[in-house]
């Protein structure tokens, strides 16, 4: 193990090989179990609107799916984002549009977003980049209620708005990578926070069919 190398962001030596340890131990349904209490506690809200997945893309392309859109549908994503993300929406069968980002904090442009939706845009999908959060989300949805906002706060665990909201509580719903690369890391894994109660059902549905 002399040679194991991480890079940075990552689990240490230790980490891993405790990691390791747990799984043969039989230790991860205890661990999913805290790992829950710690988002319910740290988000403030109730268990069963936390998710856990394997990756952060697969709770896109979940909550996608569990909307029953058309492929005539689109889904709105910023023209500077992770082609994972991208793929995620395109597998679901709905047709994608990308939106500019504005030159200072490399999230979308909100002016171009509006010149974007049409009566077929179902979602818009927004990034808070390098952790730097999008501040446009409640303006957006006052604007336009009938779209459904998924954050992508893969590099925003832990970041707030000026008003001091947390990222990841401010749409329907958002999704946070656990990669090795994020601010926050677990080696691999994602988490999917449902703030509409209303979308709950039916992605309930969706998830207990994995």
């Amino acid at each position: 193990m002399e040679h194991f190398l991480f890079t940075n962001n990552s689990l240490s030596k230790r980490g891993y090989l405790y990691g390791i340890l747990q799984i043969l131990l039989f230790q991860s349904k205890k661990n999913v179990a805290k790992t829950l209490e710690l988002l319910k506690a740290y988000f403030s809200i109730p268990e069963d609107q936390i998710f856990l997945f394997s990756a952060g893309r697969m709770a896109v392309y979940s909550f996608i799916k569990s909307l029953n859109l058309s492929e005539e549908d689109e889904v709105l994503v910023a023209g500077y984002t992770c082609v994972v993300l991208t793929n995620a929406v395109k597998f679901t069968g709905c047709k994608i549009k990308y939106v500019d980002i504005e030159d200072e904090m490399f999230n979308i442009d909100i002016d171009k977003l509006r010149s974007e939706l049409t009566s077929t845009t179902k979602v818009f999908i927004v990034p808070h980049n390098f952790g730097i959060p999008f501040e446009g989300i409640q303006e957006i949805k006052k604007e336009f209620p009938q779209l459904i906002v998924i954050e992508d706060a893969a590099h925003a665990f832990g970041s707030r708005t000026k008003d001091g909201e947390l990222c990841g509580k401010l749409g329907d719903a958002s999704f946070f990578s656990l990669e090795y690369s994020k601010p926050i890391t677990s080696g691999l894994g994602g988490i999917m926070l449902i703030n509409n109660k209303a979308l709950l059902p039916d992605f309930k549905k969706q998830y207990d069919t994995l």
